[in-house]
């Protein structure tokens, strides 16, 4: 056929429009013909068919014949709505207008929201004469490639890369690329001066789908803003294969669904090696589709976390088919412990970059609550802004590493390091470890029976044996007492003071009686340190090297003649670096050196200060002069005006608009060095902990954790509110993570009530009438029931009227207050934006949700189940959403291989 507008002949069977310049075939005549009986439905835009039938005949008042009108020269209409309407075949106005009225117009290809409403206004003013019209006919570009090229260089269409076409097969991609044509643009600009015909590789297929494709662009159906039309599209393409039962969408699907090979295999009569090659097959068709709706995403955010393609995919098993695509394709690394996707890299994997991030960070292992401001500092460092509490705890279980309460640690921990997080929480002021009126058989005792319940390790049965091991690793306290160094409590000023009267002896040699006497008023006053015992278990901690310690007395070292000090020597091997170091090399120049010994010297010297996380630095080499220095204290005098308190983000935003110059000089490009600068500089007026400076004295008998601040801040309140309690995390420019941690803490007095609402534990009492009536309505409740998910309680009516209103959470507080009977049990996963608890019978003897589902399952008859089939045991009995917990896996009760769990 030869095109009446432009003149270049085309196939009218593989083309429904010129290829060439995006024009339909036009009819030899084209009467307007009205059926009345479509008039009422198209009332709201043309009021009357009369409206019309003035429009269709020239008159005095209307000489345009809109016959010969072409859509081009309407001038009030955008290049976009010209050609969604040449593409649906409307040339001129009277086409239009026929096509309106007879009512087809909101199913127009191409047509989204944006420019139905566009044309609905054009017929709108089109009715009241006030449309212009080209008073020369405007012609419209030769060709596609040139409409193209010209809308890109005037700015009405924005270039794009080849990846966003989300309908181009992989074989007309490959072309595309074979030829080094990567946009839109290139491709255009390649068809204005050569035919299809000269691309290397193209076949006719490719030749022809080009071609749709940028009669597809021109219609906008690749724009950013035209998001319902790419939604609507990419799902389109699933629901057909869908309803259509094709068995390779039923294969793919039933893998997502975690089926194996040879479940489905075995079932549709086909090799373990056949359902592998349907599977791949279906994931090359379509993860370009699917690529299309993730690589901006992934490109802005660096990655895309594949529950928003429930965004995409209104149907489970659609969204369930494409996370399937895109963890199974090479191009992106999936991460389990996130539930995300990230681009894949040749040399290291993301995975294993965040493992050794972590294990770096913990080391032999750490108390997480304490760091974790600092851990998540440096996930944003690297880019890995997807990594939350809930990521890491995933990582930890996904990697086996061991989790003692808040403790973290690579592998097994001895179980003295279990015995000082006990005596840190338990024993602040010391345990017995001999003989006196047999308080070591209670001391020793508890802490056997703390360790076993909280960490499920045994200590030796003798008690000789467990009293030698722990005299070698903590403190002396007293006379057959130890203590851990987090509950020694001194004034460094004064142990200085002490070190300096040792060192000043005329003797070498010292007795810590005699030291004591001398210092015992002093002591007392700034320290916990009450018997020349405990004074010799301190200079052990902090001084471990210059002395030599004996039972009643230690001895000076003395290299020419000097007394050599540990501070000194890492100080001067900091500045011989000219750069801060890391732990590791000062353990490398000073063989011997332990973590806790290092940590104390850094906390302990003024000239000393932490960096980063492992890495250390000296005031030396920090380039500042009197006048900076002033300017600082200035600046940190105005934050602590308001409550005392200031973060150390809040600090080094006001530092970095202030002093940037000081900053950049110094290389401090994050808030961690500087935190920690300024606490040793203003030490004197300061006490800190990170990520919090704090006036001194500010709070008596205060260790100033999260916790402890937070409530100063809020007023000690006996109601808490946590929308009030966000509004101050924003204004103390906290982590989200460090204050969502902080909060279970603080849950931990108060009782929730409502989403918002938490009542300090004393003042929520209810009367024993009231605990019944909610037991009886309970017991009613869970006659039939073996569990009971508490999201799945809706209707409150047979419970008793309480001055709070019925809730979840608050069903879930009483039940742990108030009745013993049921037990709550819950997948590990912290967010309190989620109602997970399910009630048990406590005379199950059920304490874990891993416990729970192993035993639901084994009264069920399993023994063993797919990774597949569990998934949807326990979505249909609301005992999951949509994944499994990963602590199953993890769990004593299940063992996890082969895609299978048996069931212990």
């Amino acid at each position: 056929m030869i095109c009446k507008n432009c003149g270049n002949e085309y196939d009218e069977i593989n083309f429904d429009v010129c290829p060439f310049c995006l024009t339909a075939p036009i009819l030899e005549t084209s009467n307007i013909k009205n059926d009345k009986s479509d008039t009422n439905e198209n009332s709201d835009t043309l009021e009357t068919q009369s409206e019309i039938n003035s429009l269709e005949q020239p008159t005095e008042q209307n000489d345009i014949n809109y016959e010969e009108v072409n859509i081009f020269d309407c001038l009030d209409l955008s290049v976009r709505a010209k050609n969604v309407l040449l593409r649906n075949r409307i040339t001129t106005v009277a086409d239009l207008i026929t096509y309106y009225d007879n009512g087809k117009f909101e199913a127009t290809r191409g047509a989204g929201k944006k420019t139905i409403d566009e044309i609905n206004m054009f017929i709108s003013e089109l009715l009241k004469g006030n449309v212009s019209i080209a008073k020369e006919k405007e012609l419209p570009p030769t060709s596609i490639p040139q409409r193209i090229i010209e809308g890109i260089e005037n700015g009405d269409l924005q270039n794009i890369h080849i990846n966003r076409l989300y309908d181009l097969s992989n074989r007309t991609y490959n072309t595309l690329a074979t030829n080094n044509l990567t946009s839109i643009l290139e491709l255009a600009l390649f068809l204005q001066e050569n035919s299809v015909d000269d691309l290397r590789r193209a076949g006719s297929v490719a030749k022809k789908e080009i071609y749709d494709i940028l009669s597809n662009y021109l219609n906008g159906n690749y724009n950013e803003d035209n998001t319902s039309f790419k939604k609507n599209a990419i799902e389109e393409y699933f629901n057909e294969e869908k309803i259509n039962a094709s068995r390779n969408y039923n294969v793919v699907l039933r893998r997502a669904k975690h089926d194996t090979l040879q479940e489905i295999g075995d079932e549709i009569k086909l090799s373990r090696e056949r359902v592998r090659q349907i599977e791949a097959k279906f994931i090359r068709k379509y993860f370009r589709t699917v690529e299309y709706i993730v690589q901006p995403i992934i490109e802005k955010d660096g990655y895309f976390k594949l529950n928003d393609l429930s965004d995409y995919f209104s149907d489970e098993d659609n969204r369930l088919v494409a996370q399937h695509i895109l963890k199974q394709d090479g191009k992106y690394e999936y991460l389990s412990f996130a539930d995300c996707i990230v681009e894949s890299k040749e040399k290291e994997s993301t995975s294993s970059k965040i493992l050794q991030l972590v294990i770096g960070f913990i080391g032999d292992g750490i108390d997480i609550d304490d760091c974790y401001e600092e851990l998540d500092e440096s996930f944003k460092q690297e880019g890995f802004f997807f990594m939350g509490q809930d990521e890491l705890l995933s990582l930890f279980e996904e990697y086996n590493f061991k989790v003692y309460g808040s403790y973290v640690a690579p592998k097994s921990v001895s179980y003295t390091q279990l015995c000082r997080l006990v005596l840190n929480e338990y024993f602040p002021n010391g345990l017995k470890t001999t003989q006196d009126n047999n308080a070591i058989c209670e001391d020793l005792d508890n802490l056997r029976k703390i360790v076993k319940e909280k960490y499920g390790e045994e200590l030796p049965a003798g008690n000789r044996a467990l009293t030698a091991r722990l005299a070698d690793n903590f403190i002396i306290r007293d006379r057959g007492k130890i203590i851990t160094k987090e509950n020694v409590q001194i004034d460094l000023t004064v142990l200085n003071k002490i070190k300096e009267e040792i060192d000043d002896y005329e003797v070498d040699n010292v007795y810590y009686s005699e030291l004591y006497a001398k210092n015992e008023g002093l002591l007392s006053l700034t320290s916990n340190i009450d018997n020349y015992y405990f004074l010799h278990g301190v200079l052990m901690l902090y001084y471990p090297y210059e002395y030599e310690y004996h039972r009643d007395y230690l001895i000076r070292r003395r290299v020419d003649g000097q007394v050599i000090s540990n501070a000194e020597r890492i100080n001067n091997f900091i500045l011989e670096q000219k750069r801060p170091v890391s732990k590791d090399e000062i353990k490398k120049a000073f063989p011997g050196f332990s973590d806790i010994m290092i940590e104390l010297i850094f906390e302990q010297e003024p000239n000393l200060f932490r960096w980063d996380y492992h890495m250390y630095s000296s005031t030396d080499l920090i380039i500042i002069d009197e006048y900076e220095k002033k300017e600082l204290e200035n600046n940190l005098k105005v934050l602590l005006e308001r409550n005392g308190i200031v973060s150390d983000k809040k600090l080094y935003s006001v530092i970095k608009t202030n002093m940037p110059l000081m900053l950049e000089r110094n290389n401090i490009d994050n808030a961690v060095p500087l935190f920690y600068y300024v606490a040793k500089l203003f030490k004197e007026s300061l006490d800190y902990r990170r990520p919090n400076l704090v006036k001194k004295g500010l709070i008596e008998n205060c260790k100033y954790t999260m916790k402890e601040l937070s409530l100063y801040l809020l007023g000690y309140p006996d109601f808490i509110s946590y929308d009030r309690y966000q509004a101050l995390i924003e204004e103390m420019m906290w982590t989200p993570v460090s204050a969502s941690m902080t909060f279970f803490c603080i849950e931990e007095d108060y009782i929730r009530t409502s989403n918002d609402i938490y009542v300090k534990n004393d003042l929520f009492n209810l009367s024993a009438d009231v605990i019944q009536s909610i037991k009886t309505s309970l017991d009613k409740m869970m006659q039939d029931n073996k569990y009971l998910p508490l999201i799945n309680i809706v209707d409150y009516s047979d419970f008793p009227e309480i001055e709070y209103e019925w809730n979840y959470f608050l069903l879930e507080s009483i039940i742990r207050k108030y009745i013993p009977t049921y037990t709550l049990v819950a997948p590990d996963y912290k967010d309190r934006r989620y109602q997970k608890n399910i009630i048990i019978d406590s005379a199950l003897g059920i304490d874990s949700y891993s416990q729970l589902i192993a035993h639901i399952l084994k009264s069920e008859g399993y023994s063993s189940i797919s990774e597949g089939k569990l998934s949807s045991f326990l979505a249909i009995r609301g005992l999951a959403r949509m994944v499994i917990p990963k602590e199953l896996a993890q769990s004593k009760y299940f063992k996890f291989k082969d895609e299978t769990y048996t069931i212990y």
